[in-house]
């Protein structure tokens, strides 16, 4: 039963890129079979040029809600902004198999999960990599009234974060880590009203890493949508901040350099919602990132974010060392 099912469905991927006109450089049937939610490939049209083409497999509504979020925040804010991000191309959200294209980008990712490509180390990519954050934080305003899509987005505010606090102290209490989760959520406390405070908010990409940085020519696009939300100004750096504890100066650098990229009336207000962000990273990275990556990586992603919380708890300056 399960081969047929497959089988149908790498036909069904077949017929849809025969319909499009498209030939793609991979084939379906590893997707369906490592039970992934999406096909995607990159793929040549008839006139030879490249585009890239993402398939719903699963009939899941979560893997449909997360494409048409893709599919939507892509074109909305490759329109709307100069992010640099790949254009939108065509879509048939509603098709048996709802399916998603944009332009394809020459190039390779900043890095993937905790490790930079080599060819990427040099500072020089932190300024392009920080002007899309840049642009899409400062063009927020403009994209929550340009479109109602932005305005119907997810907001992670202050009950959202005391409540992941909550559940990973359940969590961590079950594995035996030693967390002083007094500590940590009197400093969530002390820091709820900056939460109500409605200039830190802004539209994040969501899953802001490596992976999803792509060097082109020395400029960087911004990839992968499906997550956009409505977040506080520090969440989308800390994601790639926390990967990036293999290379501790250039994260600092990272770091330091949004900061400077900041209104002054604001910095210190990121300076103590950064301490919180990078504390919820760094609990994502224990019960998740550690147990997703190389195994040769699963010791030293606990140890760097065990470090980052006691370095939060004792300042943002901490979090620079």
């Amino acid at each position: 039963m399960e081969e047929k099912i497959i089988s149908q469905k790498q036909e069904q991927i077949k017929e849809l890129l025969k319909d499009l006109d498209l030939k793609a450089e991979k084939l379906p049937g590893e997707f369906i079979k490592k039970n992934k939610r999406f096909f995607y490939s990159p793929c040549l049209t008839r006139e030879g040029s490249k585009v890239f083409i993402k398939v719903a497999i699963k009939k899941e509504q979560a893997v449909l809600n997360s494409l048409t979020k893709e599919a939507i925040a892509t074109k909305l804010v490759g329109d709307l902004t100069n992010i640099k991000i790949p254009r939108y191309y065509d879509s048939d959200l509603d098709a048996e198999m709802p399916w998603f294209i944009h332009e394809y980008v020459e190039g390779e990712s900043l890095g993937y999960f905790y490790e930079l490509d080599k060819k990427y180390k040099s500072e020089k990519f932190i300024n392009p990599l920080l002007e899309n954050l840049r642009i899409l934080q400062e063009s927020s305003v403009h994209l929550l009234n340009s479109d109602k899509f932005f305005k119907e987005l997810k907001k992670n505010d202050y009950q959202i974060y005391l409540k992941t606090f909550l559940r990973f102290e359940e969590y961590f209490y079950e594995k035996d880590f030693n967390f002083d989760f007094k500590a940590i959520v009197k400093l969530l406390e002390e820091s709820k009203p900056l939460f109500l405070e409605e200039d830190i908010y802004v539209v994040a990409q969501g899953d802001f890493t490596l992976a999803n940085n792509i060097v082109s020519q020395d400029n960087i696009y911004l990839t992968d949508w499906e997550s956009i939300h409505i977040n506080n100004f520090a969440d989308d750096l800390g994601r790639l901040w926390i990967q990036t504890w293999l290379y501790p100066d250039w994260r600092k650098r990272l770091l330091l350099s949004f900061v400077d990229r900041i209104d002054k009336n604001k910095k210190e207000k990121f300076k103590q919602v950064f301490r919180i962000v990078s504390i919820n990273q760094a609990f994502s990275e224990i019960g998740g990132g550690s147990k997703l990556c190389e195994k040769k990586f699963s010791r030293g992603v606990t140890n760097a974010s065990l470090a980052t919380i006691d370095k939060a708890l004792e300042g943002f300056d901490s979090l620079l060392r």
